[in-house]
């Protein structure tokens, strides 16, 4: 493997994302604000993959939806995001993975 290939291939070890969430006025939106930090020391990454998955009362998954942010993300660096994301009928809560 390349250099560039296996910084892509471990993307998911050092790209890490967090933050909260609220629902909007009328109830049919989330709005997610969070931050995407970069752990990596010498490695940049482009174009992060937010995965939302949406969550009943009782733990099961409801939805799973992708977002791209189409930011860089440099080594050692927090960046800060926000979406406005659908909502799904018996939500209760929602969580995030990045790639």
């Amino acid at each position: 493997m390349t250099v560039e290939e296996t910084k892509l291939s471990q993307s998911a070890t050092f790209l890490s994302a967090d933050g909260t969430y609220n629902k909007n006025f009328w109830g049919d939106k989330y709005k997610v604000q969070g931050v995407i930090k970069n752990a990596a020391t010498n490695a940049a990454y482009n174009d992060a993959v937010v995965r939302i998955t949406y969550y009943s009362k009782t733990g099961t998954v409801l939805a799973s939806k992708e977002y791209t942010l189409y930011e860089k993300f440099p080594p050692r660096s927090t960046t800060k995001f926000e979406l406005k994301v659908e909502n799904y009928k018996d939500v209760d809560s929602m969580g995030r993975f990045t790639r």
